[in-house]
């Protein structure tokens, strides 16, 4: 279950972002095997504004160690085998966020 300040919503909802005094809302959504360990497909997290690398940071100290290794490599930084993307768009970690943004995160899936 996700931390305070963290919401998990079916995908289908839709939301409105409310920003606060220095922090932003930004919708989540997770796909393949980090949806099953986040154990929702999106969440509204509330951040003071940042880069994306920031909110990954922010996702895995709310999440298990499960997730968190997913996401974070070994000095806590987001893997580089991971794909983010900021709407339609491809991100890269120092990307900055905006409110309102939507993000989405896909551990690419190997074998054959």
């Amino acid at each position: 279950m996700p931390a305070a300040g963290f919401h998990c919503f079916p995908l289908s909802t839709s939301y409105v972002s409310l920003q606060t005094r220095g922090f932003m809302h930004v919708t989540v959504h997770y796909l393949a095997q980090i949806k099953r360990a986040a154990g929702c497909n999106s969440e509204l997290v509330e951040i003071q504004f940042g880069t994306l690398s920031d909110l990954m940071r922010k996702l895995a100290a709310a999440h298990d160690a499960n997730f968190r290794s997913l996401l974070l490599d070994d000095v806590g930084e987001p893997r580089r085998s991971l794909l983010f993307f900021v709407g339609d768009n491809h991100a890269d970690p120092g990307q900055a966020l905006n409110d309102g943004d939507e993000i989405s995160i896909l551990a690419p899936m190997a074998g054959g």
